[in-house]
């Protein structure tokens, strides 16, 4: 523990102190008056203090009070100087013990505070004189008294006229607590930590760049979060919590549009089209129910007998759901649907990005998240309700595209080319897998080849079948591999004279035919006539996505 040294009068005597007890004896000094001897106290008590906080509040009380001491010093000066003025003012003598006002003397600790002003006023008092003053009624002054002070410490602290640090720690002192590590900041009339300022301040900063997240719009919204995340932890705080607000807005923008009743009603024929689908799929792929063969001698005639009646049913179930299909209903999708339906799958990939898990609105069906926001109006044909299905429909658009341009170039082996009734029949085919809900098929020039040349053979031959004489092409999946195609896959052949939808007709009419037709393993496929015979090659693989087709040529 350090101590300070006090000397006292003769006889000389050394008297040992804590700094906190000559700290004590210094502020009772002051009490009394006798601001010297409690400045000399303070300096001693901070000399025998460790560096820090405690050490600079003692010399900062120290420097107080010489601030309050040059007031009188200047009162003292200025007195004999003009005498008329002070005269004016009562005070007929100044010096180191007091004043004489009207003939009584007055102790410096009993001057009010108001003739302190009035003195100071006279006196003409320096910068540090008034500060002084300030000080002075700091120290003295009741409640109110205080606060005007403060304020006036403050004004003057805005013009220059005493020090930053002079004035907060005449604050810390006038409030009681310690000095905050960067002192006080005057701002708007009122003294503030500046630390709690600086965080109120950042606070607020924050504030306002989330709310800049949550209104911007979809071209500014990933600059504005960058922005944000860079405000360290309680910038991506606020983030998370304005892209939570963000996706409730686009909710409710798209509860609130006028159309979202149009799409709800799609929603509704949707769900209709797709429980027919699932009635008819089961029946066309009970291969028990609707068998194949069919006829005899491969199948028992007692058996073949049943089969007319199963198909009527295969019919029965797909008409219902071509007559779903055939809805003309529409819904168009406003710009302020479009943007609430993108800004969701935005939000929903950030949040992914993020770890975060806002929860889907309950009032919200889940297939809003699947409409296609590039297109004016949804139907039948373009409504998801899946990401799965959304994922079959936008490979469609991608096969039908490819097809349109590798069927517009010309080709230059003839075998190879497809002719409008194969055409024809690649759209048949790609409808009615449309309208089952199947994945469109893309034409493959490598099954187109192999289906020629097994047209071709069944027309020269009169050969009706699967199966050719040659070892080395028997079966369809020899052909393929002899075209290079090694995707494997399935085929279906037909004999008749009816064009592309007599074959059509005869192939869904046909159970083991009408599966290899609404196979989903199959994504490709090569469609040939010669004569009357027709021939279909499924292929397996994924040939088209990986070769895209050569533009077509500008007309």
């Amino acid at each position: 523990m350090k101590f300070a040294w006090l000397l006292l009068a003769a006889p000389f005597v050394l008297v040992q102190e804590t700094p906190e007890a000559v700290e004590a004896r210094a502020h009772a000094l002051e009490g009394q008056g006798e601001l010297a001897l409690a400045r000399d106290l303070l300096l001693r008590a901070s000399l025998a203090r460790d560096p820090g906080p405690a050490r600079d509040a003692d010399v900062d009380a120290a420097r107080a009070l010489g601030l309050r001491l040059d007031l009188r010093k200047e009162i003292i000066t200025a007195r004999p100087l003009d005498e008329r003025v002070f005269a004016e003012l009562g005070i007929e003598q100044a010096n180191a013990a007091g004043l004489v006002v009207s003939g009584e003397r007055r102790a410096w600790k009993d001057v009010g505070l108001e003739l302190f002003g009035r003195a100071a006023a006279a006196a003409r008092a320096s910068k540090a004189a008034r500060c002084g003053l300030v000080l002075e009624r700091l120290a003295r002054g009741g409640p109110k008294e205080q606060e005007s002070a403060l304020v006036e410490l403050g004004r003057m602290l805005e013009k220059g006229e005493v020090e930053p640090h002079d004035a907060s720690a005449a604050v810390a002192r006038a409030r009681g607590e310690a000095l905050p590590a960067r002192g006080y900041v005057f701002c708007k009339g009122e003294w503030i930590d500046a630390d709690r300022l600086a965080s109120a301040e950042h606070v607020a900063s924050i504030e306002a760049l989330g709310v800049a997240f949550e209104l911007a719009p979809a071209s500014e919204r990933e600059a504005k979060l960058a922005v944000l995340d860079g405000q360290a932890q309680e910038g991506r705080a606020r983030a998370d919590l304005g892209l939570e607000t963000r996706w409730k807005r686009a909710a409710a923008a798209i509860l609130q549009d006028p159309g979202f009743g149009m799409l709800s009603a799609l929603a509704t024929e949707h769900a209709e089209l797709e429980a027919r689908r699932k009635h008819a799929l089961e029946l066309i792929f009970d291969e028990q129910t609707y068998f194949y063969p069919y006829n005899p001698p491969e199948c028992p005639p007692e058996k073949a007998r049943l089969y007319a009646g199963v198909q009527q049913e295969v019919d029965k179930r797909v008409a219902a759901v071509r007559e779903s299909w055939k809805s003309a209903r529409r819904a168009r999708l406003s710009a302020k649907q479009r943007s609430a339906v993108e800004e969701l799958a935005w939000n929903a990939a950030t949040q992914k990005r993020r770890k975060l898990a806002f929860e889907w609105p309950a009032e919200l069906p889940d297939w809003v998240r699947f409409l296609d926001t590039q297109a004016d109006a949804c139907s039948l044909a373009s409504f998801a309700c899946s990401a799965s299905e959304r994922a079959r429909l936008v490979q469609d658009e991608r096969v039908s595209a490819f097809n349109a341009n590798l069927l517009a170039v010309k080709e230059s082996d003839k075998l190879a080319a497809a002719n409008n009734e194969e055409r024809s029949e690649l759209a048949l085919t790609n409808d009615y897998r449309r309208m089952l809900g199947r994945a469109q098929l893309a034409w493959n020039r490598k099954l187109q080849l192999s289906a020629q040349k097994h047209s071709d053979y069944q027309s020269l031959t009169g050969d009706f079948g699967h199966f050719e004489k040659d070892p080395a092409r028997k079966s369809p999946f020899d052909r393929m591999r002899a075209e290079g195609y090694k995707g494997g896959g399935g085929e279906n052949c037909h004999m008749g004279d009816s064009g592309p939808q007599g074959a059509h007709e005869g192939w869904i009419h046909s159970s083991g035919h009408h599966r290899q037709v609404l196979s989903e393993s199959a994504h490709e496929l090569g469609v040939a006539i010669s004569g009357p015979y027709w021939t279909q090659n499924f292929g397996n693989g994924n040939e088209w996505s990986a070769s895209p087709a050569p533009s077509a040529p500008r007309r």
